[in-house]
């Protein structure tokens, strides 16, 4: 990017203490999964919107770890909660977040949405769960989206024809300059 000089800060990371990540707690299986579901358990699946929609525990709902606060109502009325997620490993670290919400057993789904998947049990799609408004995590492309694709498109070429300009109004970047 036009960069000439790269700097580094000589022994910078000298007597810090490496961060462990904590270990996940260990999550339930599907016979576990399936008899919370007979108990009307909520899921809570917390995978990218966009892997949502194309694929989903049957009967689960979408929310964002960053914000489970949103289903508050949702998780306080639900007799037990299940998170999941793609791998289950987001899903287990936010057992405890989501534990402040509700006073129900709150677990998550050991191996995840792709357990799921792994034992050959089908997976429910719906391009409209959630809404294009609801989808704040994920850029979503103009043919993403349920609605408003041609404006969605418009503005993405906008942007594009407008980009040259933008950078050379910005001054910091140089393309093609001789290195």
């Amino acid at each position: 990017m036009g960069r000439a000089d790269v700097m580094v800060v000589d022994g910078a990371l000298e007597g810090a203490v490496p961060v462990q990540p904590a270990a996940a707690p260990a999550g339930i299986g599907l016979p576990a999964l399936d008899a919370a579901m007979a108990r009307k358990a909520l899921v809570v699946d917390l995978a990218r919107s966009i892997d949502f929609r194309a694929g989903h525990i049957p009967g689960a709902v979408w929310g964002m770890r960053s914000r489970l606060e949103m289903l508050a109502p949702q998780l306080s009325a639900a007799p037990e909660v299940v998170l999941t997620c793609p791998d289950g490993v987001l899903a287990a670290r936010a057992v405890p977040e989501a534990m402040r919400l509700t006073p129900a057993p709150v677990s998550a789904l050991a191996g995840g949405t792709a357990s799921w998947r792994r034992a050959g049990r089908a997976l429910m799609a719906d391009r409209t769960d959630p809404p294009d408004e609801a989808c704040v995590d994920f850029y979503l492309r103009p043919y993403d989206r349920n609605s408003g694709i041609e404006e969605a498109m418009h503005a993405y070429l906008s942007w594009e024809i407008d980009l040259v300009a933008e950078i050379a109004r910005d001054g910091t970047v140089v393309f093609g300059a001789p290195g």
